[in-house]
């Protein structure tokens, strides 16, 4: 009987291993985290883990502590970067958008009429729009991460390190979030 069991409990182990699909951690169009195993059209995805928590929350053997804060640092300051040369492309869209209102109104002299967006204008703002969420849904992410390993004191204790500052003089105490 324990070897029925026994052989049942493996052939069900080897079935779900046969079945198993590979997990993908994607961003939909509205900057929420998915995981799936069948990314739809328009979702930013990497591969994923299958645990629920982000691969960059969980420590791993290949990168230290320190490396980890300046990838995150680097990946921050790109987002950032980003998040900038959209602002302006919307910013350029906006006084392009109020152009065409003036220009609708000097045409139009009459009783005045509600000014409708072109629709290029709209598109082109609302995907932006959406890209700015989801880049500063990816900010927000990075920035958990960041006071998760707590990167700033870090470094700031390896700069008082690399400076001769000794840290024995002192006790910290750090809050677990």
């Amino acid at each position: 009987m324990k070897r029925t069991f026994l052989l049942l409990g493996i052939f069900f182990l080897l079935s779900t291993a046969a079945a198993a699909q590979e997990i993908f951690r994607c961003i939909d169009a509205n900057g929420n985290a998915v995981l799936t195993s069948v990314p739809q059209e328009g979702m930013k995805c990497s591969k994923g883990e299958t645990s629920e928590e982000p691969q960059s929350r969980r420590t791993s053997s290949k990168t230290n502590l320190p490396d980890r804060c300046s990838n995150l640092s680097r990946e921050l300051e790109d987002v950032n970067n980003d998040i900038n040369a959209l602002e302006r492309q919307r910013s350029d869209l906006q006084k392009k958008q109020l152009d065409l209102a003036k220009n609708e109104t000097l045409n139009n002299p009459g009783p005045r009429r509600r000014f409708e967006k072109p629709a290029p204008v709209k598109d082109e703002m609302t995907q932006l729009n959406s890209e700015l969420s989801v880049l500063h849904r990816k900010q927000s992410l990075i920035n958990q991460d960041i006071r998760l390993y707590k990167c700033i004191e870090l470094n700031r204790d390896l700069s008082n390190l690399n400076e001769g500052k000794s840290e024995t003089t002192r006790s910290r105490t750090y809050r677990i979030r």
